[in-house]
């Protein structure tokens, strides 16, 4: 039986006499040969990674080889050589033939081992001294004059980022399912477990497509990724070095003050060495979050319990009313207490409400909301205002609900995540996107302007206050909504 039945190659960036051998040369060996790139061909044969087929190949997992993997097959065919096992010594990586140089002001010595090894990797060569061989030039200052004179012999000069991105991208190449199919790769179940217990969010300066890349790798080491910035967060992976405006920004919006900023190099860098490293070598000072904005004196005077979390979000709650001088219960060292002991607990999770009687003293039941939403708005709030800041009492759905396909617009990151949690409560179904199919789109307030409200009075999609979800939930009944519908 032919090792080469099943392999169709195609070429791509060699010349006409090239591509000729190639051809001819798989139909030796008893495979075959397309032209083009189609979904039937499953090695690309190049020189260059400047084709569009070389991009479409990386994208969709084809292996990409060197054209001198087939003249050595052909050299070897009478050997019964296994073509696949071969296959490895001839990959195409993205570096190949680049010589690349890293300044010695650039960074320090074992960032620079680093990047090097992922120079090599990559299949290119680190060149100490800049050179007449030199391909490229990596530093964190491109755009000094000092490099233009590099510029005019076409040596390409790009930052770190340049070298990370790439590496980002093969690997998350050669995790796609076809390209180790195509290369007879077992997939073997890799055990890493260095980012157990961490929840990561992944800052807004990412593309969507990065983004992607590297949850894969954070769920490789068995992390958790949030999709919203709450103080469940315990790593906040950045794009810079530094907290960009839209990172600060979002900080103010969501109240987290608890986790640390690290950039996604890091992450790279664990996942290389398939081993964790700690991140206070790579940490990120970060002077907005421990200025006034995260400290205050917003709870001086109250005193607080934590109960019914999960350890991560319990110390990060007590950190931040901390941060806010409030003071923290402990019952093994009890305290005396100025007014009531306020037991902050979640909103949505069942609990035994008889512990109550264990505190000698009179008790306020509140909800993690009530405290977050307090430090983002930097005031307190009568506990009364809004439903959120009481735990959930509802036992059971409220009759009606349960047909309701229900979106939301006008709230940020921080509000969506506990509205979300009141809708699915009481019993509905809620969807992030807005269709012809939903039932009601909760807006914040009256003077809501958005391209949901906009969709949703062309669609005929009643467009509700939230008061109404509010008030059907204080009264555990389907009120009429006609008193809360904004007519836009």
């Amino acid at each position: 039986m032919s090792f080469y039945k099943d392999i169709v190659i195609c070429c791509s960036s060699l010349s006409l006499e090239e591509k000729e051998k190639q051809y001819n040369a798989i139909k030796l060996l008893g495979g075959s040969y397309k032209k083009n790139l189609t979904r039937k061909v499953t090695h690309l044969i190049t020189d260059s990674t400047e084709s569009e087929k070389y991009e479409i190949s990386i994208q969709i997992g084809i292996p990409v080889l060197t054209p001198q993997w087939i003249y050595h097959c052909l050299q070897n065919r009478d050997s019964n050589l296994n073509p696949y096992e071969e296959m490895k010594n001839f990959l195409y990586k993205p570096f190949n033939d680049y010589v690349i140089n890293i300044p010695d002001t650039t960074y320090d010595k074992d960032n620079c081992s680093y990047l090097i090894k992922i120079i090599e990797y990559l299949g290119g060569v680190f060149e100490e001294q800049v050179n007449s061989d030199c391909t490229h030039v990596v530093t964190n200052n491109p755009y000094n004059s000092t490099y233009d004179i590099l510029r005019r012999v076409n040596v390409k000069v790009y930052t770190p980022d340049w070298v990370y991105e790439n590496y980002l991208k093969y690997v998350f190449y050669i995790e796609k399912i076809n390209y180790k199919e195509n290369l007879k790769i077992k997939s073997e179940i890799e055990n890493f477990n260095f980012f157990r217990k961490k929840i990561f969010y992944l800052s807004d300066s990412f593309s969507e497509e990065t983004k992607k890349m590297l949850l894969k790798i954070i769920l490789k080491g068995k992390g958790n990724c949030s999709k919203e910035l709450t103080n469940d967060v315990t790593t906040f992976i950045t794009k810079e070095q530094i907290l960009d405006k839209n990172d600060k920004k979002l900080l103010l919006q969501s109240s987290c003050g608890t986790c640390i900023f690290i950039n996604y190099s890091w992450l790279l860098k664990c996942y290389f060495d398939k081993c964790y490293i700690p991140e206070s070598f790579y940490e990120i000072p970060n002077s907005f979050q421990n200025s006034s904005s995260v400290n205050g004196s917003l709870f001086k005077g109250l005193t607080f319990f934590i109960y019914n979390f999960e350890s991560v979000k319990e110390n990060s709650l007590k950190e931040l009313i901390m941060l806010q001088q409030g003071t923290i219960y402990n019952k093994k060292s009890p305290i005396e207490v100025n007014g009531e002991l306020l037991i902050v607990t979640s909103f949505t999770r069942e609990f035994d409400s008889s512990f109550i009687n264990e505190f000698p003293m009179k008790t306020k039941l509140i909800t993690n909301y009530w405290v977050e939403k307090c430090i983002l708005k930097k005031k307190l709030y009568d506990f009364d205002k809004c439903p959120l800041f009481i735990p959930c009492n509802l036992r059971t759905k409220i009759n009606g609900f349960e047909f309701l396909k229900i979106t939301i617009t006008g709230f940020n990151k921080f509000e969506k995540l506990y509205i979300k949690k009141l809708i699915l409560k009481m019993g509905s179904t809620y969807t992030t996107e807005l269709s012809q199919n939903n039932t009601f789109l909760i807006c914040h307030d009256d003077n809501a302007v958005s391209e949901k409200c906009i969709k949703a009075s062309e669609w005929n999609v009643p467009i509700i206050l939230v008061q109404w979800l509010y008030d059907c939930y204080n009264n555990k009944n389907f009120l009429c909504y006609d008193n809360y519908q904004v007519k836009f």
